[in-house]
């Protein structure tokens, strides 16, 4: 009796362990499958997340692609009418040309009681502010204003009462102004494109006595410089009829440019100012280390080759005296 109960217990506690790993495995089962829905769950979230942040940046990227090509057509535009705009103010200057405060007065004071004189050349005749120039009232390299040659024809003109009658009776004093016309030197082909540059120099045209022009130097390409110099000459004379015009030779040597500004002097019956005598000698030269006065009140010691090389205050005054001369031929 007591073995077989014993193997009823025996029976009894191998059935309820095989209860506990079934209900066990089902367990597992149950934990796995919800592990399973969840990742699942984390599956469809990544992938819906993961296509909102690829339509996003989709998104981001079209809109940055259609502001960029905004930003650029805009530049372009910016550009277009920037250009639109200097054609615009070249056109208005050369039918309407603005004057500063000492051109105004140029033209203001060219009347009968002024004997009234243009210097146009480059910048022998007068040079703009300048990382190595520091006056913009005057020819390099004078050391000062009233030592460039445009200012010493004037001072010397003035002095004198009786020469100044004997060129216009009826002047008391000298009106000059001078303009750097470099333009008209780098202008390679058809030179005439420049004129509106000078033109408003001439509204009172009648009234200008002598017209000086110093051009040349910068002349690269010379195949035409006998023809535009003589193009150029017609052009004021038919501006200011009344103008004697002088045609100021190389200050550095250079036999061709000289021999086409004589033929074109030949050509017009005008006057030629030989600058030969003073060509290339350094003694006429400002030189490395002169000091000039600039506009700041201060003196600066040149020493920029292309500035040594530009007449100091003798070959101002060399180049003054031949003006005169020629003025009162």
């Amino acid at each position: 009796m007591t073995s077989s109960n014993n193997n009823k217990d025996n029976l009894s506690e191998q059935s309820r362990a095989e209860q506990s790993r079934a209900e066990l495995r089902t367990d597992h089962k149950n934990s796995y499958s919800d592990l399973s829905r969840k990742f699942k769950h984390i599956r469809v979230f990544t992938v819906i997340l993961a296509i909102i942040v690829l339509i996003g940046a989709l998104g981001a990227g079209y809109c940055g692609l259609k502001l960029y090509n905004k930003v650029q057509n805009n530049a372009t535009t910016i550009n277009s009418l920037q250009s639109q705009l200097i054609d615009f103010q070249s056109r208005l200057e050369a039918i309407s040309p603005s004057l500063n405060d000492e051109e105004q007065k140029f033209i203001d004071n060219c009347d009968e009681s002024h004997y009234n004189i243009l210097f146009i050349g480059n910048s022998i005749t007068r040079h703009g502010l300048a990382d190595y120039w520091w006056s913009e009232n005057r020819g390099m390299a004078a050391s000062e204003d009233s030592k460039d040659y445009v200012h010493v024809v004037k001072s010397e003109l003035g002095a004198d009462a009786q020469t100044l009658k004997t060129l216009k009776p009826s002047a008391t004093a000298v009106n000059c102004y001078a303009k750097n016309y470099y333009e008209w030197e780098k202008q390679s082909k058809d030179r005439a494109e420049t004129y509106s540059l000078i033109d408003k120099y001439f509204s009172n045209g009648n009234n200008i006595d002598c017209v000086v022009l110093q051009l040349g130097e910068n002349c690269d390409d010379t195949s035409t410089l006998e023809s535009d110099y003589e193009a150029l000459v017609n052009h004021i004379k038919n501006l200011a009829s009344n103008s004697k015009i002088l045609i100021v030779g190389e200050f550095w040597r250079d036999p061709d440019k000289d021999s086409a500004k004589k033929q074109a002097v030949s050509n017009t019956d005008t006057t030629f100012i030989d600058l030969s005598p003073i060509q290339d000698d350094p003694a006429y030269q400002a030189g490395k280390g002169t000091e000039v006065l600039g506009d700041d009140g201060t003196k600066h010691a040149i020493e920029h080759d292309g500035v040594a090389g530009h007449p100091g205050d003798k070959g101002m005054e060399w180049i003054a005296k031949a003006v005169v001369e020629g003025i009162e031929k």
